[in-house]
């Protein structure tokens, strides 16, 4: 999310003004897979979709939290590296009458700007994303309330954001009473919109939500930008998370929770396995912006806690070295790198999607309808241009797992059955365009390229090119062979003496 704008644009606007190092790029396949996990949550509910987080007074080092330059290079470096949920703290600073970052002198309205400018500049199909801004107030802002109850807090909100991109309260109550909302059995006038809906329809980015101090502003400035702390299910202490979650009933029961954050200093193996336990994790590890692309960890941690589904080295359209020749010996006629499928392994988690020959044979994976937990592997097995047919038992239909819930889910499901390894189809693909990874089965097309089959091409332009070739032989016969218009000059003289002699001379009387 974060897209091919967020991480080809240059990460630091301000260069020049701070000798900080530039973070590290992401390669197009990470950008891809970002890219593919978006898409495949768009009809997902926005509070569902996981939101890789930072709580951002824990994230900048002490040594330049006094820097306002340097903290503002560090969340746009954040928001370009794919982060969507940002914890700011917030104090009221009374000497100049400001709200600022807890422990910095970084404006919380020049932090708004730095979010305005990355949606501006990311407003795009391609790299659209949702934000998240979860305010929480210092005690001794909550302790001197009155102090903070007239300093119009919404003007602040006002004036350094374009509010046309904020999802308030009104919106909300507005798709409610319209049916749009969403929850994991449909629609429901509890829940909320589709990831679709929010960022493509209404055009929205950034959902704001107080953590506390919901009542510290007076009548007058009451936020209908900001959601009330009782929005969100926030959580800082992982010991009370039951995870892994291991029946499909303590899924269901997680996933009516709206908005599941858990804060805490993890490290990268546990990201995926507190994923899918259904909670966006909001890190507090610090961050030192000067040496960061001196820390080869890096990388590797933020993209096992954007990623989810794929390696963050695929996906591509190459498969590793050894199984290509295996499929190449095995159908040389055939290879086409273009299909997803599902790696099962019981005793490894990561990174369960991978590119898969679509002409291999393997089972197809199948979802009950329109339940997200409920799954069934085929007995039988295919190529993967052969799921448009009855593949799937009945009531069950091609599918694939949209949010680590349902990858977890998928994951009980085959423990119960007593697989230990298994390959499956999986219903995303890029056959129509190079890595577009799309749903919907094999003749799905591209949303962000226009396509037209090599076969109605050439079904389009056959005909014309024949008919121009024709027209082209025509004019260089001519061209070639003169035919005189004369050559039967005395033949026409004989025609026309018979003629002349039968006509009357004179007037006729």
């Amino acid at each position: 999310m974060l897209l091919s704008y967020l991480y080809l644009v240059s990460l630091w606007t301000l260069r020049g003004l701070v000798q900080a190092q530039e973070w590290p790029s992401y390669s197009d396949e990470m950008i891809y897979a970002i890219r593919s996990q978006r898409d495949l949550m768009v009809n997902v509910s926005i509070d569902q979709v996981p939101l890789p987080g930072i709580a951002l007074k824990h994230t900048l080092l002490q040594n330049s939290a006094t820097n306002e330059t340097e903290s503002l290079q560090t969340v746009l470096a954040l928001l370009n590296h794919g982060i969507q949920a940002f914890k700011l703290d917030l104090r009221f600073d009374t000497s100049t009458e400001e709200w600022v970052l807890h422990g910095t002198n970084t404006r919380f309205a020049e932090v708004l700007g730095i979010f305005n400018k990355f949606i501006v500049g990311t407003n795009t199909n391609l790299d659209a994303n949702l934000l998240t801004v979860l305010l929480q107030f210092d005690n001794e802002t909550l302790s001197n309330s009155d102090k903070v109850k007239n300093t119009n807090f919404t003007a602040v909100i006002h004036g350094a954001l374009n509010t046309g991109y904020v999802y308030s309260l009104a919106d909300l109550a507005h798709d409610r009473a319209q049916n749009y909302t969403l929850s994991i059995d449909g629609y429901s006038d509890t829940g909320w919109v589709g990831l679709s809906r929010f960022l493509f329809d209404v055009k929205r980015r950034v959902v704001f939500g107080f953590m506390n101090g919901d009542d510290i502003f007076s009548d007058e400035d009451r936020n209908s930008l900001v959601f009330p702390s009782e929005t969100f299910h926030y959580v800082t202490d992982s010991s009370t998370v039951s995870c892994p979650l291991d029946t499909v009933d303590s899924i269901m029961h997680v996933s009516e929770l709206q908005w599941r954050f858990l804060e805490g200093n993890f490290g990268y193996d546990d990201f995926l396995p507190y994923l899918e336990c259904g909670y966006s994790l909001v890190l507090t590890d610090p961050i030192d912006i000067l040496h960061i692309a001196d820390d080869p960890m890096f990388l590797r941690e933020i993209s096992s806690l954007l990623l989810w589904s794929w390696n963050s080295t695929d996906p591509t359209d190459r498969l590793p070295s050894s199984e290509e020749e295996t499929q190449s010996e095995a159908n040389s006629q055939y290879i086409a790198y273009r299909c997803g499928a599902f790696n099962f392994n019981k005793n490894d988690d990561l990174d369960p999607f991978k590119i898969a020959n679509c002409y291999s044979n393997l089972p197809y994976l199948c979802r009950y309808g329109d339940r997200a937990y409920i799954w069934n592997v085929s007995q039988d097995s295919g190529t993967f241009f052969e799921t448009d047919d009855d593949v799937c038992p009945t009531g069950y239909k091609f599918g694939i797992p949209r949010t680590p819930l349902q990858q977890r889910s998928l994951r009980l499901y085959l423990q119960d059955a007593g697989v230990s390894k298994l390959d499956f189809w999986i219903d995303i693909n890029s056959i129509s365009v190079s890595n577009c990874w799309i749903s919907g089965g094999p003749y799905a097309a591209c949303s962000y390229q226009k396509y037209g089959s090599r076969r109605n091409y050439i079904a389009m332009t056959v005909p014309t090119s024949s008919i121009a070739l024709v027209l082209l032989l025509v004019i260089f016969y001519f061209n070639w062979v003169h035919v005189p218009i004369q050559d039967n000059r005395n033949n026409w003289k004989r025609i026309l003496n018979a003629y002349s002699k039968e006509e009357l001379e004179g007037v006729p009387s």
